[in-house]
C-alpha cells in the first residue's frame, strides 16, 4: 500500500509511514487521505481514540469491553493472576505472557490459538511443551508431520522409549516375551549352552556311577547270599 499524505514533508512520513500506515486500509489516490480501520482515525490514522479494544460510539464515547476502564478504556481491572500481576491500571506479564490481561502464550517455535478460554499454542514440527520450547525427540522413531512420534516396532509411547506390551527390553531391542529362554541375550546363549552341557554331563556321570553302584552292591548280596545258602546245605548233610 502507498504512503498515506504522500503531501506531507519526507521527514513526517519516515516517522508515520513504518507506524500508521499499519492502522488503514487503503488510501485515496486523488487526495492522499488515508481510510482508517475501525479503530483508528486521523490523517495517517494514528489516533487511537479508544484503547484495549474498546470501541467508540456515536457520541465520541468509549465502550469499554470487561476488564478495563476509564475515558479511553486505558486502565485495566484485572489480570490473570499465575501469569503475570496488576500494577497502575495495567497487566505486567511474566516472561512468557502478553495481552491485555496477560492471557496470550508467547509461543517460541509455533502460533497462539484462542480457544475462547485460555489459549494455546500449536507448535511447529519438531517442538512441544506449553511454550512450544522444548525439542520433540522421538528415541525409537520419527516425527511425522502432525508433530507426534510414529514408533518403530516393537516401541511404544509419546517419545517411543517403552517396550511395547507383551515385549521387554533385552541389551538395546525390544523382544517378545515367549518364555524366558528366548530373552537370554545373544552375546550370553554360548557360555549359557556351556554351562548347561557341562551340568547335564555332570548329571549323566553321576547317575552312571550311582547306577554301577547299585549293581555292583546287588551282584556282591547275591554271592554273598548263594555262598550262605551252600554251607547251610552242607552242615545238614554231615548231620
Amino acid at each position: 500500500m502507498e504512503n498515506c499524505g504522500s503531501m506531507m514533508p519526507l521527514i513526517v512520513l519516515l516517522l508515520l509511514s513504518g507506524i500508521h500506515r499499519l492502522n488503514a486500509t487503503d488510501n485515496d489516490p486523488m487526495t492522499g487521505k488515508c481510510e482508517c480501520t475501525e479503530r483508528f482515525e486521523g490523517e495517517q490514522c494514528e489516533i487511537e481514540p479508544c484503547l484495549n479494544d474498546g470501541i467508540k460510539a456515536s457520541d465520541s464515547s468509549c465502550h469499554c469491553p470487561w476488564g478495563t476502564t476509564g475515558s479511553r478504556c486505558e486502565k485495566v481491572t484485572y489480570c490473570i493472576e499465575s501469569n503475570g500481576r496488576l500494577e497502575n491500571g495495567k497487566c505486567v506479564c511474566s516472561d512468557r505472557f502478553s495481552g491485555i490481561f496477560c492471557q496470550l502464550r508467547l509461543c517460541h517455535n509455533g502460533d497462539f490459538v484462542w480457544d475462547g478460554s485460555t489459549g494455546f499454542c500449536r507448535c511447529d514440527r519438531g517442538f512441544t511443551g506449553p511454550f512450544c520450547n522444548e525439542k520433540l525427540v522421538c528415541i525409537h522413531g520419527h516425527i511425522t508431520d502432525d508433530n507426534k512420534c510414529s514408533c518403530d516396532t516393537n516401541w511404544t509411547g509419546e517419545r517411543c522409549d517403552r517396550c511395547a506390551i507383551d515385549h521387554r527390553l533385552v541389551g538395546n531391542e525390544c523382544r517378545m516375551v515367549v518364555n524366558e529362554e528366548l530373552l537370554v541375550a545373544p552375546q550370553q546363549n554360548g557360555a549359557e549352552v556351556m554351562d548347561l552341557w557341562s551340568m547335564g554331563m555332570i548329571i549323566s556321570a553321576a547317575g552312571i556311577v550311582i547306577v554301577l553302584v547299585i549293581a555292583i552292591t546287588a551282584v556282591l548280596f547275591k554271592r554273598r547270599q548263594s555262598k550262605a545258602t551252600k554251607i547251610d546245605g552242607t552242615l545238614g548233610t554231615d548231620v
